[in-house]
């Protein structure tokens, strides 16, 4: 995606799906993970955090960012150690893109939404998509990526 190779831009690390990971990153390798919010929590980490060893992590979804939305997700997502660092960026969403379950998830949220009379924005933003990608949103993880790195030294 667009944010992992700005991410990989801006450390000079290199951004891999979790299958490329396989060949190139050893078990209990340190990673920082990158992954988009479903049901409040960021998949597939649970399943990168039984082979990595994951130091940081930054979760993409369609709200806007909150002071707490990071902490949220974290909780969420069940990561209880105290020294992984968890970003939040907002990124874009285009239901066409989705597969056919996740589709068929969004429409029903979508329908739950409207007969909750829920926020009239992220109903706009499933019916007609929008992108928020944008560098800065991911400015902090890039800088604390490259802080931990000078601190610790490269894993790989």
């Amino acid at each position: 995606g667009r944010y992992s190779e700005m991410l990989s831009e801006a450390t000079g690390l290199p951004a891999l799906s979790v299958r490329e990971a396989g060949d190139h990153i050893k078990r209990n390798d340190e990673i920082f993970y990158l992954g988009w919010v479903v049901q409040g929590r960021i998949k597939g980490y649970n399943r990168a955090a039984l082979r990595y060893s994951i130091v940081g992590a930054c979760a993409v979804g369609m709200n806007p960012q909150e002071w707490d939305t990071a902490k949220i997700i974290k909780d969420k997502t069940g990561i209880t150690n105290p020294r992984i660092k968890v970003f939040y960026a907002r990124g874009a969403f285009d239901i066409d893109k989705l597969d056919a379950v996740h589709r068929l998830f969004m429409n029903i949220a979508l329908k739950t939404l409207k007969e909750n009379k829920g926020d009239k924005n992220i109903i706009k933003l499933i019916e007609k998509g929008g992108d928020f990608v944008d560098r800065e949103n991911i400015k902090a993880a890039a800088d604390w990526i490259t802080g931990y790195n000078r601190r610790f030294g490269e894993q790989g």
